[in-house]
């Protein structure tokens, strides 16, 4: 009997520590790791953009300068704003590329004040010979003056987004050495405007007017007998191929690039973005596209003096000092009369002269 009493309160015991442990509070699972939120994704694209230049793509300036801003657009706008260029006058020569983009055509374009005379007359001062020692400086120093003069005027219709020199031009000659101004005395020297003749006139040489495209042909032909044009230009445009005789320290007048937006197109860009891409250009762009073409044109002279060793021609002559003065002399002339001109067209021709050369001064510090 006792024994039958023992067993039945042990079974009791057993089932009830079984219920109490089935009824228990089940233990907590091990902690799993948090799930990284997911990448943010970039913006999406809403704007492309369209830019043309008529310079030939490889050239340092479109390679490194044009199409180097696109991706800092790109990265400023968080991938909303892409560019997409058009380059070596894919779109239209070099004289459409104003109205490509006031039209609409192309929403950025390179353009040169020589191939629309008179639509940009003050900023025509970079024709003059002798101001400018290099394109960084040009550059900086032509960038102020449109913000100071022309934003409001000649340049109303458009968005400025830079300013891109070349470098100072030097003398190629085909079939003479030139040392002196008499040496150039009656050359016919290719020239593509009115500033760059009357510099031409001014050192004694006969300006021929021809577009860009056309130089290399003449100067082949024999039907000039030089052109005045950077380093860099001669590697890019091929003029080195057809002239045998370079004279440095000439420094004669430059090329100018302006970089437009079609004013539409700016007008119609969100807040953002309009703040955004304000710090990719202005006085930025303008300095980076002039270190570019110095960097260009530096290397340039290297070829060129490679290639002229390579095929047998003379080693530049370097005109010096005293030489060298005469020719800035006759520049002194050029600035003179281009002011006075500019004052009788109701332009500030002698006020913008003075400030240039303060700029340069400046900037040289």
């Amino acid at each position: 009997m006792k024994k039958s009493l023992y067993l039945i309160v042990s079974i009791v015991v057993l089932v009830s520590v079984i219920i109490l442990g089935g009824c228990a509070a089940p233990s907590s699972p091990p902690a799993q790791p948090a799930t990284p939120a997911p990448a943010a994704k970039p913006a999406p694209v809403s704007i492309e953009l369209k830019f043309a230049y008529f310079p030939p793509p490889p050239a340092p300036i479109c390679k490194l300068g044009f199409e180097g801003w696109g991706p800092e657009v790109e990265k400023a706008t968080n991938g909303q704003v892409k560019v997409k260029y058009f380059g070596g006058s894919a779109m239209g020569s070099p004289a459409d590329h104003y109205k490509l983009v006031t039209s609409g055509t192309s929403d950025v374009s390179v353009i040169s004040p020589e191939f629309t005379p008179g639509v940009f007359p003050l900023n025509e001062i970079a024709n003059v010979p002798g101001l400018f020692p290099n394109s960084e400086t040009a550059a900086v120093a032509l960038y102020k003056l449109n913000e100071k003069y022309t934003l409001d005027k000649e340049l109303k219709d458009v968005k400025l987004l830079a300013i891109s020199p070349t470098a100072p031009s030097q003398l190629h000659t085909k079939a003479k050495q030139v040392k002196t101004l008499d040496d150039l005395k009656g050359m016919k020297i290719a020239v593509t405007s009115a500033t760059h003749a009357k510099t031409v006139e001014l050192l004694g040489g006969s300006p021929v007017s021809m577009v860009e495209g056309d130089v290399y042909t003449a100067l082949d032909r024999g039907m000039v007998d030089g052109r005045l044009h950077a380093w860099d230009s001669i590697v890019t445009w091929k003029t080195m191929e057809v002239t045998k005789y370079r004279t440095g320290n000439v420094n004669a007048s430059l090329n100018l690039m302006l970089v437009l937006m079609n004013k539409a197109t700016w007008d119609k860009f969100p807040a953002d973005v309009k703040t955004a891409i304000t710090g990719t250009i202005g006085m930025k762009l303008s300095q980076t596209l002039g270190q570019v073409y110095d960097k260009a044109n530096a290397g340039a002279l290297e070829a060129a003096k490679a290639y002229d060793k390579k095929v047998g021609n003379p080693d530049i002559y370097w005109l010096p000092q005293d030489e060298q003065q005469k020719w800035l002399n006759a520049y002194e002339g050029f600035a003179t009369d281009w002011a006075k001109a500019a004052d009788a067209k109701g332009l500030p021709g002698a006020a913008a002269l003075k400030d240039v050369k303060a700029f340069v001064a400046e900037f040289k510090k």
